[in-house]
């Protein structure tokens, strides 16, 4: 469905190095938005609002829209290569339709349009200002073992459902994971994410290449050997986020990239893991250790590691172990 957002700025910093928000734009929204949050109109109003950050292809400003608060993501356009942001907006485009609680909601998106000029718009729900990375860089947060575990389920829940869907996302870390009030995680940002086929496989004669962009401390042997995607890459970055929650520490520190991704594909290098942590964590290290496997074929699947995750004892409270349980249902 289509309308037509009229935008007013409310904070003077919107004209930033990369362009300024646009009056005006032509929107396709989803049915389950339209009845929800745009209430059937054809015209909508939206005020943008503060700066919150700014990734690989675009911004992200807050923003209301009858009322409520919502997140606006602007793509860039001056980049080197126009092509690598006008898929990573199709591929936000592509997801539009999924709707879980520990996935980021893409309400709307600008028209698509083969001009490179034109401006790329996504609005989303608003699920905080805090991402996973930040918590865990943040000293003054505590992460418990309970509290790591619901992250953890979160993350695999939304996994897996997407996964359910023939939707690798190729791009799952700590940074697009968004936490909200209530510690609920979501993933977000689908700019590298792709459509699979029935199989699960990716087709060699599909000419997107966003698979090949992403965060290389948490891409897949396979993906930085070339291979084509399968949702088993995302298990493998999954287990590196696993291991950034207990460990508190940045994946193969500050060691030179191109060293690391030579280690990976060709010493089955991983993040370390000490004896203290092993004896510490023994049971939740196996599954580290089970999800960054080099073969993607023995990985676990979401479905699995949801199933795995509800076998952990992190505490011998009944009352909590119930408690996490409940968020772990399929």
């Amino acid at each position: 469905m289509r309308c037509t957002c009229s935008i007013r700025r409310s904070y003077r910093n919107l004209n930033t190095s990369r362009g300024s928000i646009p009056d005006e734009v032509n929107c396709s929204f989803t049915k389950e938005s339209n009845e929800n949050l745009f209430n059937g109109e054809k015209s909508i109003r939206l005020e943008v609002g503060k700066y919150l950050g700014s990734g690989g292809f675009g911004e992200v400003f807050e923003g209301r829209c009858f009322g409520r608060k919502i997140a606006l993501k602007r793509f860039h356009k001056n980049l080197k290569n126009p092509h690598a942001v006008s898929e990573s907006f199709q591929a936000e485009r592509a997801v539009m339709t999924l709707s879980h609680r520990n996935v980021v909601r893409i309400l709307a998106t600008t028209n698509q349009s083969i001009e490179l000029k034109r401006d790329r718009l996504v609005l989303m729900e608003f699920a905080g200002k805090n991402n996973l990375l930040t918590i865990i860089n943040d000293d003054k947060e505590n992460i418990t073992p309970f509290l790591r575990m619901r992250f953890a389920s979160d993350i695999a829940c939304a996994l897996n459902y997407i996964h359910k869907q023939n939707i690798a996302h190729l791009d799952v870390k700590p940074a697009n994971i968004m936490v909200t009030y209530k510690n609920t995680c979501k993933l977000g940002d689908f700019g590298c994410s792709k459509v699979l086929a029935e199989n699960g496989q990716s087709s060699p004669t599909t000419p997107t290449n966003s698979y090949l962009t992403g965060t290389l401390a948490y891409r897949s042997p396979e993906l930085l050997k070339g291979e084509f995607p399968t949702c088993k890459a995302d298990m493998y970055s999954y287990g590196i986020c696993l291991w950034q929650l207990l460990t508190r520490e940045k994946p193969y520190g500050n060691e030179n990239m191109y060293v690391v991704i030579f280690g990976v594909v060709s010493y089955h290098l991983r993040p370390d893991i000490t004896e203290k942590m092993e004896c510490e964590n023994s049971a939740y290290l196996q599954l580290v250790k089970s999800l960054w496997r080099a073969d993607p074929l023995e990985r676990p699947s979401a479905k699995e590691v949801i199933v795995k995750l509800r076998n952990l004892r992190t505490c011998q409270s009944p009352c909590l172990t119930n408690q996490i349980k409940a968020r772990w249902r399929v």
